[in-house]
């Protein structure tokens, strides 16, 4: 009887535990949810016409809509609340609803209408909810949890809102479409906004909005806007203590920022942030009125006009380090701080189309800011605060600027981007350097209220039209620039390149008195300037000297400033005596420079160089063409700078015979009878060949020709040449190629080949010397890249550009590293050639068992595709994809005909994309060059025909993350464990009495 009633127990208890394990109350229409610890499901749609629907009435309650709608009626006009929780209660979970509404009106979201709203409530769970009116609001609710909802909204006020002392809580994995604001934090703290996707197309609005807030960390978003002065992320009114990390934000509207950091917000750190901008005005970031903001590691584009990559107005004390940052628009700064205090800008990279480093102030205290190891276009930037009497000479730089100084002397000095600038500075000299500027407002001399300054024997040149000057003041007096080349790109805004801001003229002095001594150009007496621009009819150029002086007959007024300026007249501007180049001839004399101003055709031989340092340019479209034989141009002499234009139908283009450290620059040779260049005699070393294409060389005969062997020191900078000779054991080679890097031979290198450009390829991270073609390359040499960004890079090298191996002194070939400083050049040497590239340091994994890496087994792989009429001319766009994901780093090789036209680089969302002029078919090979595992497809996303070797699958959308549904015994494991503790008592009650 006893054991019968046991078993009946035990058979009650768990009948009456499974039934509370799946307890549940359905709902189908409004109503308040008022059992404490329920679930409540939805079995039907709900419509609401007004007032509150759902009204949470306990505590931890759940509410599961199971996908069911609850949809707002006609309630523009009326206050309504979708889920309310004004009363705080706590543990409440509302998931997998939809709101939505049938009316045209917007919703506003506060205290009148809103789909879910909580106040005075702690550890609330909204999860998997999409939304289609306004969304979420918390007041004062702590411990929040807001993850994986969809939020559709075109309403005035954010999605998502925290207000009030909505401390510790997550919003993460959200996907928000918005005209406005996307998430919203106010006076709260201790928040992480992560892993969402908002797109937002409102103007004047920031799409994550924080304020009066403190310990916020923003990480891992992707932010797209496109709306009038929208900004991506906001911090303002005071918030501190924020980090905004590892975000990817994409801007297309005007007057956008990327990131915004305003109004006494201070303590922040803005880390490892990707941000690009497409319009006018749009910064990468803006810091307005803050203080000890750390921006680091972030990479930063901007295309448009007036727009810095990092711009700062009365800011102080903020850190700017090792950030890369890119301008394409005009004036647009890499950064630029405006009435700041005590900055540090360091180790950043620039590549700017704007000053890389802008900064002003109107006294010297906004100029004491700590700028070192910043680069802009791979050659270093240097700025001068508080120095004097020191002296800056024999160098090369991107950008120089000057602050605060006097006495200071500059010699012998290069800038070739940004130009000097000198601000506040007195009593200063410029002597015997050279200036060039390629941008719209980047003047090559720029003078900010500085006096009583020296400029002279320097070569000022700028290439860009319009508001760009070779010389410029604001503020500035009693300056004397004399003897001085002044070449300004002809449809500048002044023809004489001199112009000055505000317009009140200033009173500068352009001219020496006339002293016996040979100037610039090479004439007998010292006065003014020589005054030309990039057609060669400058002021100069054209000016008569009736009484052979060497100088105009006639004044140049500088009319730079309003009127007819008599302040700034340069009385004794230099002549082109003896410089005009109008037919060819032997060019004899000594370190002079010759402008050829017009195209010459001649039969038998043009230029024969002699003489030692002489300059010829080809001014724009002058160009010289032959009869087939002779020489284009014979140099006999050294030290010779040949630049620009087109030598055509010689027999030899140039012929170099004993003659060395000759440079050449942006030259086409068309129509080589013979070689198109040849290098004869031992002592022909230490020639420069940058960007000189050939064409149509005679097929029997050679691009480059080293006839002689023992010719050593050679640069070869961007590689054109096809076919080559090097003659006998050869000589010592330099490549190079400036947006990648360099190999340089430590060994002669000889014989030859069709396609110099194909056997030595250097290219972002990789190199490849054909030495199967010609194994006279195969010697030793340095390898360097550029501004490498890896901590630690480390060398492999590939038989086939395939299975990679770590690449170390003991391997065949061997590699020896040289000292590194991330963000700089990383070299190595390589014992002999194959391919070669490098990765960051090498895992645990790579490092093991012989250090071997696989790209796949199958190599370079190829595909073909065909551009049709339609797609000449368009974009067409390459994706790369593994496993479904988009592959970044992908190097795609585009051919035609066995003609490498390109190499492209897939983005982060594995994408290409080049523009081909040429219907017909085209060759793709790829490999992978930053990853180790292989690229399965390559799809031709927009444009064109594609015949693939392997299979695409279909694009898949990934799955989205959701957190694991809890089983029936994560749920209820507290009940389940006294269920078989009873269970256990029973059966051993039942053992003991039954051996009684």
């Amino acid at each position: 009887m006893k054991r019968a009633i046991l078993v009946f127990v035990i058979i009650f208890l768990a009948f009456i535990s499974l039934n509370l394990v799946s307890a549940a109350t359905n709902v189908s229409q409004c109503m308040n949810l008022t059992n404490e610890s329920e679930i409540y499901t939805l079995n039907q749609p709900i419509n609401i016409t007004g007032g509150d629907c759902l009204v949470i009435k306990n505590n931890s309650i759940v509410l599961d809509c199971q996908g069911h709608n609850i949809t707002v009626n006609g309630a523009d006009d009326k206050d309504w609340r979708a889920v309310d929780n004004e009363q705080g209660y706590d543990n409440i979970t509302v998931k997998n609803c939809t709101f939505s509404q049938n009316f045209t009106g917007p919703t506003e979201e506060g205290e009148g209408q809103y789909a879910i709203g909580f106040i005075n409530s702690i550890n609330s769970t909204i999860f998997n909810n999409t939304f289609e009116v306004s969304g979420i609001f918390f007041g004062n609710s702590s411990n929040a949890n807001i993850t994986s909802n969809t939020l559709n909204y075109s309403g005035g006020s954010a999605p998502i809102s925290l207000f009030s002392g909505s401390n510790s809580s997550v919003v993460e994995n959200n996907n928000i479409t918005t005209t406005g604001l996307g998430i919203l934090v106010e006076a709260s703290s201790s928040i992480n906004i992560s892993s969402n996707t908002i797109t937002s197309s409102g103007e004047n609005q920031s799409v994550i909005g924080i304020g009066s807030s403190s310990n916020i960390s923003v990480d891992l978003n992707t932010i797209i806007i496109s709306g009038t002065n929208a900004t991506g992320i906001v911090l303002v009114m005071a918030t501190t203590d924020t980090n905004i990390t590892t975000n990817n934000i994409t801007s297309s509207g005007i007057g956008a920022a990327g990131i915004g950091v305003v109004d006494n917000s201070d303590s922040n750190l803005l880390y490892n942030n990707t941000i690009t901008t497409s319009n006018d005005t749009a910064f990468g970031i803006m810091l307005d009125g803050v203080s000890s903001t750390n921006i680091i590691n972030n990479t930063i584009t901007t295309s448009h006009t007036s727009s810095d990559g990092i711009h700062s107005e009365d800011s102080n004390s903020t850190i700017i380090f090792n950030n890369t940052v890119k301008t394409e628009g005009n004036e647009s700064d890499g950064v630029f701080i405006f009435n700041g205090l005590s900055n540090s800008i360091t180790n950043n990279t620039f590549n700017t189309t704007g000053y890389a480093f802008g900064v002003g102030g109107p006294t010297c205290d906004y100029y004491n800011h700590t700028v070192t190891d910043n680069t802009e276009q791979g050659e270093k930037i240097l700025y001068y605060f508080d120095n004097d009497s020191i002296t800056i000479e024999d160098q090369t730089f991107g950008e120089l600027i000057v602050t605060c100084s006097n006495n200071i002397t500059i010699d012998n000095v290069s800038v070739n981007h940004d130009g000097i600038v000198l601000v506040i500075t007195e009593n200063s000299t410029i002597n015997n350097s050279n200036f060039t500027t390629a941008e719209l407002g980047i003047h090559g001399v720029f003078f900010i209220n500085s006096s009583h300054n020296n400029v002279t024997n320097c070569r000022v040149r700028t290439l860009a039209d319009g508001e760009t000057c070779v010389i410029a003041f604001q503020s500035s007096d009693y300056n004397l620039l004399y003897n001085n080349v002044l070449n300004v790109s002809a449809a500048s805004v002044s023809s004489s390149g001199f112009c000055w801001h505000p317009s009140s003229p200033m009173n500068n002095n352009w001219n020496t008195t006339e002293t016996v001594g040979k100037n610039i150009i090479g004439g007998p007496n010292l006065g003014g300037n020589f005054w030309t621009n990039s057609l060669g009819t400058g002021f100069s150029d054209t000016c008569t000297d009736s009484d052979g002086d060497y100088f105009c007959d006639t004044a140049l007024n500088l009319k730079g400033g309003p009127g007819n300026d008599t302040n700034n007249i340069d009385y004794l501007p230099l002549a082109n005596h003896t410089n005009a180049v109008w037919e060819c001839k032997t060019l004899d004399i000594e370190d002079e420079i010759y402008f050829l101003n017009q195209s010459i055709e001649v039969n038998g031989n043009c230029f024969n160089i002699t003489a030692n340092n002489i300059t010829l340019i080809f001014l724009k479209g002058k160009n010289i063409t032959g009869d087939t034989t002779g020489y284009g141009i014979n140099i006999s002499g050294n030290d010779t700078t040949i630049e620009h234009g087109v030598i055509s139908n010689f027999s030899n283009g140039i012929y170099i015979y004993n003659s060395s450290n000759n440079a050449f620059t942006d030259i086409r040779i068309d129509w080589a009878k013979q070689d198109a260049i040849v290098l004869e005699g031992t002592e022909s070393d230490n020639n420069n060949f940058t960007r000189i294409n050939v064409t149509n060389t005679n097929a029997s005969y050679y691009d480059i020709n080293f006839s002689t062997e023992g010719i050593d020191g050679t640069w070869i900078e961007n590689i054109l040449f096809a076919n080559y000779t090097f003659t006998g054991t050869g000589g010592k080679v330099n490549f190079k190629e400036p947006d990648f890097g360099e190999i340089r031979f430590l060994q002669a290198i000889n014989g030859n080949g069709t396609s110099l450009r194909k056997d030595v390829d250097i290219e972002n991270k990789w190199a490849f010397v054909n030495s199967s073609s010609n194994s006279g390359l195969n010697k030793s040499a340095n390898i360097s890249f550029y501004e490498v960004s890896f901590t630690d890079p480390k060398p492999q090298y590939s038989l086939d550009d395939s299975i990679w191996v770590n690449c170390t002194t003991t391997t065949d070939p061997a590699c020896t590293e040289f000292p590194f400083t991330k963000g700089g050049t990383f070299t190595f040497n390589v014992s002999h050639f194959t391919y070669f590239r490098i990765i960051e340091a090498y895992s645990a994994e790579e490092d093991g068992n012989g250090g071997g890496v696989t790209g796949g087994s199958s190599g370079m792989k190829r595909m073909n595709i065909a551009i049709q009429g339609n797609c000449k001319n368009q974009p067409i766009i390459i994706k790369a994809t593994f496993q479904n994901k988009a592959v970044e780093g992908v190097h795609i090789k585009v051919y035609r005909n066995d003609e490498l036209l390109k190499t492209l680089e897939t983005d982060s969302e594995g994408k290409a994309n080049i523009i081909l002029n040429e219907t017909g078919n085209y060759e793709l090979k790829f490999t992978k060059t930053r990853y180790y595992y292989e690229t399965r497809t390559l799809v031709v996303v927009d444009c064109g025909e594609a015949e693939e070797e392997e299979e695409v699958p279909d694009e898949e959308k990934p799955e989205e993350e959701m957190p694991p549904k809890p089983s029936f015994w994560q749920s209820y494991w507290w009940l389940i464990l006294v269920i078989v503790g009873v269970i256990i008592v029973a059966v051993v009650y039942l053992i003991i009495h039954k051996k009684k």
